[in-house]
């Protein structure tokens, strides 16, 4: 899932191919535009079936959305820098239901990448 701008839509094509997915899988959506409610995200991510979600979109708005899956909503626990990535397991898209497993900042990804 992505926000419709194009720079999360390029940043999804980027993702997916480097982690084998189909790009043709990406899906817009209106729930990851900036100040959209996270609940309308966690009800499309819930709403796939999929056993996982790759979701690119902006800050601070997906650090809201991170926070509200582990449970910590409100608070600002995270914060993604431009082109960082994390990952959280859960069960069902909902709030508090999460794990955050790993959270790596863009200078780590650009390491990992040999850059």
């Amino acid at each position: 899932l992505t926000s419709p701008w194009e720079r999360a839509r390029q940043t999804a094509e980027i993702a997916a191919r480097a982690l084998g997915f189909d790009v043709d899988r990406i899906t817009s959506t209106d729930a990851l535009l900036p100040f959209a409610p996270v609940s309308e995200i966690l009800d499309e991510i819930a709403a796939t079936d999929a056993r996982q979600a790759l979701v690119t979109g902006h800050a601070p708005h997906l650090d809201l959305v991170l926070d509200e899956l582990v449970g910590i909503g409100g608070y600002g626990g995270t914060r993604l820098k431009k082109a960082g990535a994390a990952a959280v397991e859960y069960s069902v898209a909902a709030p508090g239901s999460g794990k955050l497993e790993w959270f790596i900042p863009p200078r780590a990804l650009r390491a990992l990448g040999g850059e």
